[in-house]
């Protein structure tokens, strides 16, 4: 369903009315231009991919986006926990902010959700993606990274190669 603002009349509305404007709306801003020519298997892989992407690099650059999705993906497809902190907060309703406050909480908790116990992508995404998101889900920037952080600070992303590089960046960058 695809979010935006509709307009509704009030006197007429039902919610299979707004259902339908969403679904069209989706076709006609998603998944024509961009999605036409996948399997179903693969647009739900990619619209779930985006809405993590959509959390996990929201403060980044278009760049960096498809940096992250291209780790996100390459961990996905080797069957490796994708890693999201984001995903391990999400069956607990919790915002950004409180996730953040209190991942350590939540990421060893089994769910249908929690990308940092299995490897899997959740069972539905966790949030409408932006168009952006699914761009880059579909045309991430192949790098030989594995792991990615920021700082909570300034937003900036540190990459790395190997989790000995991680756990440096880790104890650099993570306050």
């Amino acid at each position: 369903l695809y979010p935006d603002t509709y307009f509704i009349n009030p006197n007429n509305f039902t919610p299979s009315v707004l259902i339908k404007k969403q679904l069209d709306v989706f076709e006609s801003k998603i998944y024509t231009p961009l999605l036409k020519n996948k399997t179903s298997k693969e647009i739900v892989e990619i619209v779930n991919l985006a809405s993590i992407l959509e959390k996990e690099a929201n403060h980044f650059t278009t760049d960096e986006e498809k940096t992250i999705a291209w780790i996100l993906k390459k961990r996905y497809e080797n069957n490796w926990m994708i890693w999201a902190d984001i995903t391990a907060c999400y069956a607990y309703e919790l915002t950004e902010k409180e996730c953040k406050m209190s991942v350590s909480k939540y990421i060893s908790a089994k769910n249908d959700y929690n990308t940092r116990t299995k490897t899997w992508l959740p069972k539905t995404p966790i949030l409408n993606p932006r168009v952006n998101s699914i761009v880059a889900a579909l045309n991430p920037i192949e790098t030989n990274y594995w792991f990615y952080l920021h700082d909570t600070q300034t937003w900036v992303a540190y990459y790395a190669k190997t989790n000995e590089e991680h756990n440096i960046n880790k104890s650099k960058y993570i306050k």
